[in-house]
């Protein structure tokens, strides 16, 4: 995925009326959050009382007051490394065109299905996204999880820094970061003749 992608998502989301997949896809682009730490998911609801819960599953994910009204979005526990997120969103001008568009309700699930009034199950959130994205003429190619690996390149092409990367991406360590970078052998050539030839240029 490429920012046009998802700015493109973005915008047909909220003239489709979908803010929920607007918000979900801007935010996934601009803190490279998985989309798990956003949507939240439905567990075996167990022996737990309270909160939501759908026959014998019960959901569990981040409230709207992750967002602070400074627009800090704090991300206590990511779902894989256990790692704290927290972006400023004021810096990221996608998720603050959505923010901007809608009210946030002040109670309740971040993101909420408009079709259910609840948080998504996963594959749902998936068949509504593709919805989206083909209406937006995005390529069946690019997929919602692709978001991630594409904000992660995007911050290290953006920065030059596998670290500035990596801590956006709250990995623990370089090498896994690496995995995600999408920036291929033939633009790095080709960024890299560009240069030499700039050098060549130069007076000497």
């Amino acid at each position: 995925m490429e920012f046009a992608h998802a700015a493109a998502i973005v915008a047909k989301a909220l003239a489709m009326g979908r803010p929920s997949i607007a918000l979900t896809q801007a935010l996934q682009w601009d803190t490279a959050l998985r989309r798990i730490d956003l949507i939240g998911e439905w567990v075996p609801a167990g022996d737990a009382e309270g909160g939501i819960v759908r026959g014998k599953t019960r959901w569990q994910g981040p409230a709207v007051s992750v967002i602070s009204a400074d627009y800090i979005l704090t991300i206590e526990a990511t779902s894989k490394t256990g790692a704290a997120s927290s972006p400023d969103l004021k810096h990221c001008p996608l998720t603050m065109s959505v923010l901007e568009a809608l009210s946030l309700p002040k109670i309740g699930p971040l993101i909420v299905s408009e079709t259910t009034g609840r948080p998504y199950r996963e594959n749902y959130y998936a068949q509504d996204w593709r919805e989206v994205a083909r209406a937006a003429d995005v390529p069946d190619t690019v997929w919602s999880m692709d978001s991630r690996a594409g904000a992660i390149s995007e911050a290290e092409a953006a920065t030059d820094s596998v670290d500035s990367a990596r801590k956006l991406a709250t990995h623990t360590n370089a090498k896994t970061t690496l995995r995600y970078i999408r920036n291929d052998v033939l633009e790095s050539n080709r960024s890299t003749a560009m240069a030499r030839e700039r050098h060549r240029a130069q007076p000497q």
